[in-house]
């Protein structure tokens, strides 16, 4: 049996109700120094220290990353926010705005995020998308860059740039705030739809407000 879903029915019997609510996706303003729009997918939860360790497909179920047009790789990034030197945005600020896997990080700084069995080849050199039914992206379960904090109910999980219509499907799994595991098995992603980031900033200082009010 893969690997994957031997992690999955490994920890079957401990899965708790989800704390994952749905996937947001915004569209961040690149300036146009890139080609294409650039758009940030967000898990959202239920609660603060609810989080997500790792992002996968499955022999039950493909992850998949798409788009009608080629994703925007930028030569000095990476297929993953881990690969993403923060001192370079000073020396050229296109490469803010690639193409990029990710849990709650934007660049590598105190990021340790890693790959099992993703080919991220084509994906980084040509700008094809991805799809695997044995591989994943994450994190150890300990590491703080997977929680949601600070009243924010979002973990950052990819940022693509892209002149297409990005669809696919992805499999994640992680730990509510009481320390029980969670997954959720192909949810849709797309960039129809997507909030600006206006919209954005006011739904993260909506849950701020209720969370320093609430504790929740």
């Amino acid at each position: 049996m893969k690997f994957i879903s031997t992690l999955s029915f490994t920890l079957i019997s401990l899965l708790s109700f989800s704390q994952y609510q749905e996937i947001i996706v915004v569209e961040i303003d690149n300036k146009s120094l890139v080609p294409g729009n650039t758009y940030q997918f967000y898990a959202q939860f239920a609660n603060e220290n609810d989080h997500v360790h790792i992002i996968f497909g499955d022999d039950i179920k493909e992850l998949v990353i798409q788009s009608t047009e080629k994703f925007y790789q930028n030569e000095f990034g990476g297929a993953m926010s881990s690969n993403i030197n923060p001192k370079l945005d000073s020396l050229d600020k296109t490469v803010r705005y690639d193409s990029y896997l990710s849990i709650g990080r934007t660049n590598s700084h105190e990021n340790y995020l890693s790959n099992f069995n993703l080919d991220l080849n084509q994906f980084e050199s040509d700008g094809s998308g991805i799809r695997t039914d044995d591989g994943a992206w994450y994190v150890t379960p300990d590491q703080d860059q997977a929680y949601c904090k600070n009243g924010n109910k979002h973990v950052l999980i990819a940022q693509l740039t892209t002149n297409g219509i990005i669809t696919g499907q992805v499999s994640m799994q992680g730990k509510d705030n009481k320390g029980s595991i969670w997954r959720e098995l192909a949810i849709p992603i797309s960039s129809e739809n997507a909030l600006s980031e206006k919209d954005f900033i006011k739904l993260r200082k909506a849950n701020e407000k209720k969370f320093k009010k609430t504790g929740l």
